[in-house]
Formats: structure tokens, C-alpha cells, sequence
């Protein structure tokens, strides 16, 4: 199989590359943050290390769109020439299925959660007896971590694909 390849498609490439990263920087610095809070005793600090959690969490559409416009111009670049469809790489629709799932995991579920979590520990602050709100934070807090549980694996699940797709196995040249 001939690839095709431009300034553009390497310049398409390159940023993928980038926006890869940035996706492993938003989840492993999220979960970090996340067991911070969840090991936080001094409930000002949990609140404090929550806003920067939510700040760092507003990059997920960015990042999503990045990853989308770079992965289209990569499969545009792909397949040019080649007579190729991207629809009949069945490796690349499951990615593609994969990574609109990690998106709207990250950037709606996430962010949802990471609102709530950050308002329900800024009221026990506020408030004189925190102590009814503690089964609430334990909910939340469990609750992100499935959801940081579902992006490894969602993660995984994409650089998996990634790097056995058409073209990339053992002996294929």
C-alpha cells in the first residue's frame, strides 16, 4: 500500500502526535488530582485542589477538536490516492467509535461531575457541620473513579487499535 504524504500531512501528523499527548496529560493529571481530593483531609485544601481539577478539566473540548480536525486531515492524507475508504478499515470506525465515547465521557460526564464535586466541597466549607455532606463526597468521589477507570481503558482501547491497524502488523509491508 502507497501512502501519500504532503507538508500537510505531516504537519496533520505532528499535531495528532500532540493531541495524543495532551489526552494522556488530561486523564493521568485528572486522576491525580482526583486521589488528591479523595486523600485531602483539610476540606479548604480539597476545595482549592478541586477548582484547579475543574480548570484543567475545561481543555477537553479543545483537545477533542484538535484530536478530530488532525485525525480527519490524517485520514484524508491516508487515503489519498490509494483508492481506500476510511469506512472499510474496520480497526479505524471502532477507533473512531472509541474515541467519540472517551469525548463525551470526559468532556460531559466529567465535567458534570466535576461540577458537582466542586460545589458540594465548597458548601461543606461554608457550612458549620460538613459531616452531612461526607456520604455525598464519598458518592462522588467513587464515582470518579469509575470514570477515570472507563478513560484508561477507553485510552488503551485506542492506542491498541492505533497501533495494529491496516498496514501496521508484523510482516505487512
Amino acid at each position: 500500500m502507497h501512502i501519500q504524504t504532503s507538508f500537510l500531512g505531516t504537519l496533520s501528523d505532528f499535531f495528532h502526535i500532540i493531541s495524543v499527548g495532551l489526552v494522556f496529560v488530561l486523564i493521568f493529571g485528572g486522576w491525580a488530582f482526583h486521589w488528591r481530593i479523595v486523600r485531602e483531609k483539610d476540606p479548604q485544601l480539597r476545595s482549592y485542589v478541586s477548582r484547579w481539577s475543574s480548570t484543567i478539566g475545561f481543555l477537553w473540548p479543545f483537545v477533542a477538536i484538535c484530536l478530530l480536525v488532525t485525525g480527519i486531515g490524517d485520514i484524508y492524507y491516508r487515503s489519498s490516492g490509494t483508492g481506500l475508504h476510511w469506512y472499510d478499515e474496520g480497526w479505524l470506525v471502532a477507533k473512531l467509535i472509541f474515541f467519540v465515547i472517551l469525548v463525551v465521557n470526559g468532556s460531559v460526564f466529567g465535567s458534570i461531575l466535576g461540577r458537582k464535586r466542586t460545589q458540594l466541597l465548597q458548601f461543606m466549607n461554608e457550612q458549620q457541620s460538613p459531616e452531612i455532606a461526607e456520604p455525598t463526597l464519598k458518592s462522588l468521589n467513587r464515582q470518579f473513579s469509575w470514570h477515570y477507570l472507563v478513560q484508561f481503558l477507553l485510552l488503551a482501547i485506542i492506542i491498541f487499535l492505533s497501533t495494529i491497524g491496516s498496514g501496521k502488523q508484523f510482516g505487512i509491508s
